[in-house]
């Protein structure tokens, strides 16, 4: 997850995959800041999805107003640049 300017800042954002126009969900993530002894990096959340078909994105993170839920509906992973999706909070 990055910022508006494209800096990654939202350690601590979820993440969901639902199935497209539904509620009913694929998998979830916890983006990470890393890990180990004084390290931080970022850590892009992957998932395993379905080989055809498109899937909804949910991201929630915390901004300095509170929660905030940004949704990118009918995502088609094989359409994907590299099959990475990054999502501006």
């Amino acid at each position: 997850m990055v910022d508006r300017n494209g800096r990654h800042t939202r350690a601590g954002s979820e993440v969901r995959v639902y199935a497209p126009g539904k509620r009913t969900v694929l998998g979830g993530r916890l983006v990470d800041t890393g890990g180990g002894y004084c390290s931080q990096g970022v850590t892009p959340a992957h998932f395993g999805l379905p080989m055809d078909g498109k899937v909804d994105v949910e991201v929630t993170s915390m901004t300095k107003t509170g929660r905030k839920i940004t949704r990118v509906a009918n995502v088609d992973p094989n359409k994907l640049p590299k099959r990475v999706l990054v999502v501006k909070v």
